[in-house]
């Protein structure tokens, strides 16, 4: 049982991996596989967080050297990019049309993809919003991350900060 109640599906972990080879090759796999153990995933299997950020830790040591917050930013685009260029992620993102339809429907993506995570999306502005994501134990900057990488992946100039004076993970998103 995972610790925090989060899950992941085994697609996700597996759309990390095929981003990992593309960039890295097939034989970091092997690199990989001696540090984490394993690397099979039932694609609609629910994984614990904590095994999907321990992957993660050794995919961005592998992939930047290093694991700060830099290197979670850098690795949620890759993870966003790996997902939506998949077959499930075109397919999601093709439901919802454009970039306010996909923000709109975030609660309901993120349900696709994992459990346990509670997320409200708030419009503020005009191409503005605020996103709170709770019992979501990865890092922020790997949010951060993912968001700026949605936000180009629909052709947009985005701006993602992290609101530090929330006990939750929050984002206040906007795009031009």
């Amino acid at each position: 049982m995972s610790e925090s109640n989060v899950y992941y599906k085994g697609f996700i972990f597996k759309s990390q991996l095929d981003a990992l080879r593309k960039l890295k090759g097939e034989e970091v796999l092997a690199v990989l596989e001696k540090k984490f153990g394993p690397l099979v995933f039932n694609g609609f299997k629910e994984y614990p967080v904590e095994e999907e950020i321990r992957l993660q830790q050794e995919i961005a040591e592998i992939m930047f050297g290093k694991i700060d917050d830099e290197a979670w930013f850098k690795l949620g685009e890759v993870v966003f990019n790996a997902f939506a260029y998949s077959q499930i992620g075109k397919t999601i993102f093709s439901l919802f049309g454009n970039l306010q339809g996909n923000f709109s429907q975030l609660p309901s993506i993120l349900k696709t993809i994992s459990s346990g995570i509670t997320c409200t999306v708030k419009k503020t502005g005009d191409r503005m919003l605020t996103i709170t994501l709770t019992g979501e134990p990865h890092n922020p900057h790997h949010y951060q991350g993912v968001f700026n990488a949605g936000i180009r992946y629909f052709g947009f100039t985005p701006s993602v900060e992290i609101d530090t004076n929330s006990a939750e993970q929050t984002f206040i998103v906007s795009w031009r």
